[in-house]
């Protein structure tokens, strides 16, 4: 199986920041959310760092930040990284 095929059975979440989307694998999404639930309960603001599908990213936590997460589909996956 080559790296791409393997990809398309990895476990693949969306995440939604500031009006923006981005692609990630779930553990990457669990560090990012578990960064952010640390950061607004402590009342700071941070950049933390996002890897995606896209590159790597500095988001802008504070403690009103809202960002969502939603597990992707596989065949959804597919069809967009194809």
């Amino acid at each position: 199986m080559t790296l791409k095929q393997r990809r398309l059975f990895e476990r693949h979440v969306r995440i939604h920041w500031g009006g923006r989307e981005f692609h990630t694998d779930h553990g990457m999404s669990e560090i990012f959310v578990k960064q952010v639930r640390e950061t607004a309960d402590a009342g700071r603001s941070e950049l933390v760092p996002l890897l995606h599908e896209g590159g790597l990213d500095l988001l802008l936590v504070t403690p009103t930040t809202i960002v969502t997460t939603h597990p992707v589909e596989r065949r959804e996956h597919a069809t967009n990284t194809a």
